[in-house]
């Protein structure tokens, strides 16, 4: 039977193929909790779009449109003030935070690196 296979009593054929090299990275449980949670910015960002987006709707509504009663015109400028400004401070606040779990993985894949053998050693250029 040829090496990259083999059989199970069930009759089952399995079919392995070699791999050259291996790397195994070891993490503690607080980095795999972190990875589990994945980024708090991704829900920054969610926000920041979503109250950007609700705050320019009401300011071109505030400019294409002429509202006669003060209540209703003070209720638009404040969702617009409001919308506008919370999600500029959730995007300023998903930009700061966005490489958090990139930064986790390049920290984990440091502590397994290898460094490179030249395989072409230089000779030494003082001997004769």
């Amino acid at each position: 039977m040829p090496q990259n296979e083999s059989s199970t009593e069930a009759g089952l054929r399995i079919t392995r193929g070699k791999v050259d090299s291996l790397t195994l990275y070891e993490i503690t449980d607080a980095e795999l909790d972190q990875l589990e949670q994945g980024s708090p910015a991704t829900l920054q960002l969610n926000f920041a779009i979503a109250l950007i987006s609700v705050g320019i709707s009401f300011w071109i509504s505030l400019a294409t449109t002429t509202i006669s009663d003060t209540k209703t015109f003070c209720v638009f400028v404040i969702i617009t003030a409001v919308s506008l400004l919370v999600g500029i401070i959730c995007g300023v606040l998903w930009y700061r935070n966005r490489s958090s779990v990139s930064t986790l993985l390049k920290k984990i894949r440091q502590r397994a690196a290898i460094p490179e053998v030249d395989e072409n050693p230089a000779t030494d250029s003082t001997e004769s």
